[in-house]
Order: C-alpha cells, then structure tokens, then sequence
C-alpha cells in the first residue's frame, strides 16, 4: 500500500484532527500519559471503503512511544464495538511498534467494509510509562481508558473516560477511484469548540453528512484539520497554519480542495502594542 495504489482506486484520508502539543492546563486523565491500559479511540469516516490503515503520531514526543497492540473496529454504540469487526492491527508485520520523537507510523493495511460517515474505534495498548502525550482535546467522541491489554474486548464498562484524542493522526480510507478530499483547515470553529459531542454537528462533520446524502457528492471526503486558538503565523496552539500547511493539507491522500477558515486568533490575540513611556 506504501503509496503503491490500485488502478482502480486510491487512498483517501478523512483525518481526525491533527495532535497539539501537550497543553499547559491537561485535563486530569491522562495529562500525566499512560502505563500498561489501553486507550480506545472514536473517530468518524466521511466516504467509506473497504481496506482501512491507522497514522500513529509523536510529532510532539521528547521519547519513544511504545505502542503494544492495537487494533480497529466498527464502533457499535459507547465503547462497545460491532461483533466481527475487530480487527488486530500490525507494523511492518508485527503486533506493535515504537514511534520516536517526531515521528508519524502507518499500520500495515487490513480489510473492513466501512460504511460512509460510521464510527471506528481505534484501540491502542501502551504497556509502559507514554509520559504526558500529544493530544488533541477537541475529540467531540468519549475516548475509553482501561487498565491492561484489552484491545480486543467486545466493550470497556469498567473503563474512565475523557474527550481527548491521543497520538492518533489519522485514518486512510481505501476509497473509488473518483473520490476526492476536502480539508476543512482552521481553527476553533472548524475544530468543533462548542458543539456537543457525540452528535457529529462540527461543521465539517455537517458538511461531510450533506455532501454523502447527494450522489453526485458521495465520494468526497472531509478531513477536519482544524486546531483551537489556531493562528496563521505564530506557533501558538499548534503548530501556525502557514507552518502545517504542507503537513495537513498537501500531504493528505486525494486530496482537491482545501476551505480556509483561519484569522481570528491573529486579531483577537494580536501582540499588544509597544509601551509609550
């Protein structure tokens, strides 16, 4: 798959939003990381498709991430997940990997039938101390934390819960040849900040809704590359748009099209002006 497509079709990636540094003010769980639980994450497709790979992240790490296993499946209702959907994930063949600082690592591909705007869960094992992760607070899904390896468990009930992403980057989508992306790339608002979780009504998550009820639109997908208090020049919250642009927008398979919405936070959090003395 490693860029390698068929002729018939091609990678489209409807990305979760991408990592932050971790934040000054971390919510309790998991601002310290993790050791020996799993994390179980909820990420929703826009197109769908039949084979399916995860992007792991520690574009933000001072330190290896070790990942134990991990795993994909269609995501029933809370954490539980659609029975003979899971999938084990591998890395180069092997169960799990390591990702240094600053890297990004593709799970080797695997077969699942994915209907257009479902919920995937993504299940990561960290068997020792991650220390504080790269995270992105705005998840809009519950994410599930329970201790053990317990990816492959049909549901965590046991398990604490938080609305934070963590070193997930993204997942490609093995979509029809005529498929296409949209980025939706910005900041706060494109994110989702205010809207309720677990209702998908960003505005990239509506727009993705619209463009699948249309057939002539169905194959476009949406990634949401928004980051809140986003800034066009300055590393602020994230990197700056100017500075993750080839990152989030043009290295993103299919992509066509990218909507800018970006400029708030430069007026509104502007340097302050010079002291007159």
């Amino acid at each position: 798959m490693g860029g390698h497509l068929d002729h018939a079709e091609q990678l489209v990636r409807p990305a979760v939003p991408p990592a932050a540094a971790p934040p000054k003010a971390a919510p309790p769980l998991g601002a310290r990381g993790f050791n020996h639980q799993t994390v179980r994450m909820i990420a929703r497709t826009s197109i769908g498709g039949r084979r399916l790979r995860v992007i792991l992240s520690n574009a933000f790490g001072n330190d290896p991430l070790a990942v134990g296993a991990a795993h994909i499946a269609l995501r029933a209702k809370a954490s539980e997940i659609v029975a003979g959907s899971d999938r084990a994930l591998s890395f180069n063949g092997k169960p799990g990997c390591t990702v240094g600082p600053g890297m990004v690592i593709l799970s080797d591909p695997v077969d699942l039938n994915v209907a257009p705007l479902a919920d995937l869960a993504v299940s990561l094992y960290f068997p020792g101390e991650t220390g504080p992760p790269a995270s992105h607070s705005t998840g809009l899904h519950t994410t599930y934390v329970e201790d053990g390896d317990v990816t492959g468990q049909a549901a965590m009930a046991d398990a604490a819960t938080t609305q934070s992403y963590y070193w997930l980057e993204g997942i490609d989508v093995m979509a029809p040849a005529a498929a296409a992306l949209i980025v939706a790339f910005g900041d706060s608002i494109t994110d989702g900040a205010r809207s309720t979780p677990e209702t998908n009504h960003s505005w990239p998550a509506l727009l993705a809704a619209r463009l699948a009820a249309q057939k002539a639109t169905a194959n476009i997908a949406v990634g949401n590359m928004g980051i809140g208090g986003n800034r066009v020049l300055r590393d602020v919250t994230g990197a700056s748009a100017l500075a993750r642009f080839d990152r989030d927008v043009l290295s993103q398979p299919g992509v066509k099209w990218v909507m800018v919405l970006e400029g708030i936070n430069d007026i509104g959090h502007g340097p302050p002006r010079p002291r007159k003395w």
